[in-house]
């Protein structure tokens, strides 16, 4: 009866390079009594890094394997029931332990053991009763971290004498705002939200099942794209690409002048984007993310998707006044921080071409942006900038798409970059095509 939002994607990774690498040495150490996790690749995979012999030919998919120091993060969260109906969940009481691989399925997956030190890892606080009942999210990479639960937003309204207070929970997942161009994913942060799988607190101290994980999709959205030139200039030697977004709100302008026949004064609106500028201090596109539309409690009816968002820690905190009708508290985690730009420091210099053909392709892992964010009164340009020797030397920029950056899409397009004195109209830089992210 409980319902987790589900993201598409494909099952091969686009435009990278097979990286050859050891087989994978099984751990031989693992406790007998260790919890076991079954993470299956159905749809998008975990696995790391193309096999050697992996075809690269359009249309067929690549030979993905897993690597020996791959982990996964495992998150225990108690569900509260009342009345025989689900209402909620224990977040403030949420484990968080980690797991790595003990040996590979037939059909590629993985079993993974848990490596916390305390079999009882995963027991909400205080809780002893056989029949609760608890579900298990995770996120990939790990890397030897733990993001459990925390209190991202809280707030309070007293109202007419009755307080409502709302809060919302939420694993904290940073997206790096140096990266390389190249290594996406080392960068992007894989999630496995599907929680119809509820296991009781007896099976879950008796080890009588394993914990099937097979909903690994990514919170984040991908930019994969190649540099072309705008200006019919070629560019070498490029160092960085400094990428950004601005948010800019319809504003009016008004001016006016005295009718010398009637006196009056006529008024003349015109109306002209502006920068947002409290929504560009909120938002970026890389940082300390969130997980919107996770709350306290569940919503079976829910359609909506999951993403990792970045917001500031910014809020506008009044303290209640319960001598009064009216009073609200809100307050975001400091914890929460939102960077502006990311910027792509290239391990090679890269260049800009005149021939999308001759052009290397380049991937950058952000923040999802959704649509709501984003609405009929104001539009969003993401910008680029090319640095050589400290200066730029060349740049481009794109509209936000409508539908604004979806958790796991990712995003094909030619990156035309030049003077802007001088860019042609040929291609804008205009988008090619959407498709999901694939593995």
């Amino acid at each position: 009866m409980i319902v987790a939002a589900a993201f598409a994607a494909g099952c091969k990774k686009a435009g990278e390079t097979a990286q050859p690498k050891s087989p994978v040495v099984f751990a031989t150490d693992v406790p007998e009594d260790a919890m076991l996790f079954n993470v299956k690749i159905d749809g998008i995979g975990t696995k790391s890094h193309f096999a050697s012999d992996a075809s690269t030919a359009d249309g067929e998919f690549a030979k993905l394997e897993w690597d020996e120091d791959d982990d996964i993060g495992v998150i225990a969260v108690k569900l509260q029931i009342e009345g025989g109906e689900l209402v909620g969940a224990d977040f403030p009481n949420s484990k968080c332990g980690l797991a790595r691989i003990k040996s590979l399925d037939a059909d590629g997956g993985a079993v993974f053991y848990c490596t916390e030190s305390d079999p009882d890892w995963w027991i909400s606080e205080g809780d002893t009763d056989e029949n609760s009942m608890y579900v298990f999210l995770a996120y990939y990479p790990a890397k030897g971290e733990k993001h459990p639960f925390e209190l991202g937003l809280h707030q309070a309204e007293y109202y007419k004498g009755e307080l409502d207070v709302f809060d919302v929970w939420t694993p904290f997942f940073s997206i790096p705002a140096d990266q390389d161009g190249k290594s996406y994913p080392s960068y992007q942060v894989l999630l496995n939200l599907d929680i119809n799988s509820i296991y009781t607190h007896a099976q879950l101290a008796e080890r009588s099942s394993n914990i099937v994980f097979n909903g690994f999709n990514p919170g984040t959205s991908l930019f994969h794209f190649k540099m072309v030139s705008g200006d019919g200039t070629a560019y070498s030697g490029i160092e960085e690409l400094r990428i950004g977004m601005l948010l800019f709100e319809k504003k009016i302008f008004s001016e006016g002048y005295n009718d010398p026949e009637t006196q009056n004064w006529v008024e003349i609106r015109h109306s002209y984007y502006g920068e947002h500028e409290m929504g560009n201090n909120f938002f970026g596109i890389a940082g300390n993310a969130f997980m919107t539309t996770f709350f306290t409690g569940f919503d079976p009816t829910s359609d909506e998707f999951y993403a990792l968002s970045t917001v500031n820690g910014l809020g506008f905190p009044v303290d209640l006044d319960l001598d009064t009708e009216h009073g609200e508290a809100f307050e975001i985690n400091s914890k929460l921080t939102s960077d502006q730009m990311i910027s792509l420091k290239f391990n090679t210099p890269a260049s800009i071409v005149l021939n999308p053909a001759d052009a290397e392709e380049y991937y950058a892992v952000t923040s999802a942006l959704t649509p709501e964010f984003v609405d009929d009164d104001m539009v969003a340009v993401i910008f680029f900038q090319a640095i050589k020797d400290g200066e730029i030397v060349a740049v481009g920029e794109k509209l936000l798409p409508e539908t604004g950056l979806k958790p796991g899409v990712q995003y094909n397009f030619n990156l035309a970059l030049g003077d802007y004195m001088h860019m042609s109209a040929q291609d804008a830089g205009s988008y090619t095509g959407i498709e999901t992210l694939t593995q």
